[in-house]
């Protein structure tokens, strides 16, 4: 099996230095030849975690159909209780 691999960036416009986040894993993903997909939200402080979930699976989700992948992979702060659950979950799973 190849992988191909392309990086995705959702910056929900929560947090005031939220653009120094893209701006890392963008460097990253040009600097080892990745595409690189972003999207700027305006949710704003006050939005739920279910709300910034909904706006961020949303964005990504768009990016697997235009590139007609399999699969993704996410990476995310460790506090978000849901994503953090299904890692461990299939981290056992398929070790």
């Amino acid at each position: 099996m190849i992988w191909i691999l392309s990086f995705a960036h959702f910056d929900h416009g929560i947090r005031t230095d939220s653009a120094l986040d893209n701006e890392l894993v963008e460097n990253l993903a040009k600097k080892h030849g990745y595409k690189f997909y972003s999207k700027q939200g305006k949710l704003g402080a006050a939005t739920s975690e279910q709300k910034a979930r909904e706006a961020r699976y949303g964005f990504l989700n768009s990016v697997v159909s235009s590139e007609n992948a399999d699969g993704l992979i996410t990476a995310h702060h460790q506090d978000d209780l849901i994503e953090t659950s299904y890692y461990k979950y299939y981290s056992w799973y398929w070790s």
